[in-house]
């Protein structure tokens, strides 16, 4: 997974990579998901919190779950102030090629949580460190990646909604953020960075999270062949489409 990550120039550090979680929660997307907009074909690796195959389109069941009865991250407990569960976590080390001072990565994180849940307790979190520091944010620096950070009334702009049977994104999450590209510049190539990609339950192990980092996305910022792609105005769904959606589903809690 680690090696499907990276692009020019950035290189693993060999025997460093390690992925603690379920053996079911994590994996490889392939082919035109649409989640990756005018990326057709956009591939790399899926963390989960629950099943990769929870993942799978279409969104025809309101609340797919898998339940893996593991602990979280202490590094996602500090973000949303409380106990994470049921954690897919992959972490490694890279090094830069010589004249390489900075990073980038593209993701985009979804969620069965999404949207009866949001502004609970059940706040699903992703995170992205690179030594230690997360990186996964919105455009303002400060934000994380969270269901009550990211959803169709706070920072709705990041947000897409996948409405169950008539999603118009090719996963079974009810909704998901743009893509979200993350760099970090101003690093010593001389030196080993450790990168962590972690994802969690918040307060529960019900109603998978997942995130979805596109393939060979982890790269030098200034070897970049096409601009990336701009999903931030995406049009909300009718409000009428969303509270006929919330009254339909059943709640699991």
């Amino acid at each position: 997974m680690a090696i499907a990550l990276l692009g020019p120039g950035v290189s693993l550090v060999p025997g460093s990579a390690v992925y603690t979680g379920a053996s079911n929660s994590s994996g490889f997307f392939a082919g035109d998901t649409t989640i990756f907009g005018d990326l057709a074909g956009a591939k790399g690796v899926l963390l989960t919190s629950g099943a990769v195959t929870n993942a799978l389109p279409p969104n025809d069941f309101p609340n797919a779950s898998q339940d893996n009865g593991l602990l979280g991250s202490a590094d996602l407990d500090a973000i949303v102030g409380g106990d994470t569960l049921d954690a897919s976590v992959l972490s490694f080390k890279v090094k830069l090629d010589p004249g390489t001072s900075g990073i980038q990565w593209k993701y985009s994180f979804g969620s069965e949580e999404y949207l009866e849940y949001v502004g609970t307790r059940f706040n699903d979190v992703f995170g992205l460190f690179l030594n230690g520091v997360n990186l996964a944010l919105l455009p303002d620096g400060s934000t994380p990646v969270s269901i009550n950070s990211v959803n169709d009334a706070l920072n709705s702009s990041y947000y897409r909604d996948n409405p169950l049977s008539v999603g118009d994104y090719g996963t079974q999450y009810d909704g998901l953020t743009v893509v979200l590209a993350s760099v970090a510049t101003g690093l010593d190539p001389e030196v080993e960075h450790l990168l962590s990609f972690q994802i969690a339950d918040r307060d529960d192990r019900i109603l998978d999270s997942g995130v979805f980092i596109q393939g060979k996305s982890i790269r030098d910022p200034d070897d970049v062949p096409t601009p990336l792609p701009m999903l931030g105005m995406i049009s909300a769904l009718a409000s009428s489409r969303k509270l006929r959606r919330r009254v339909a589903l059943a709640k699991l809690r």
